[in-house]
């Protein structure tokens, strides 16, 4: 996990970081986003803002919750980075089927 992380809730949030960076920067959705989002339009948001500020390096995570089928289909559009709180169970599984995509796991 980065040393920093920048809570994002609007594109708004994610323009200003993007223009403010100097160095890399990692961006999160607030806790549980993807309920009350979606992980496509949390995607876009990103994906759109990141096209204004191509030089910027920026990592984008996406907020799962305990979220299981919602993880998993948040790394099956194309989001890189979940980070879950699911039980450790869950939290096993879903570490495999992100090693198969190349999705970063972080588990809180």
């Amino acid at each position: 996990m980065p040393d920093t992380v920048t809570i994002i809730h609007t594109i708004d949030d994610v323009r200003t970081a993007l223009q403010n960076a100097k160095t890399p920067v990692t961006l999160q959705t607030a806790p549980d986003a993807i309920f009350y989002a979606g992980s496509l339009y949390l995607l876009m948001m990103f994906q759109n803002a990141k096209a204004e500020f191509p030089d910027v390096q920026a990592t984008f995570i996406l907020d799962c919750g305990d979220a299981g089928a919602e993880a998993v289909s948040a790394m099956q559009m194309g989001h890189t980075h979940i980070r879950s709180t699911a039980p450790e169970p869950l939290l096993v599984k879903l570490k495999d089927i992100a090693r198969q995509l190349g999705v970063c796991i972080i588990s809180a």
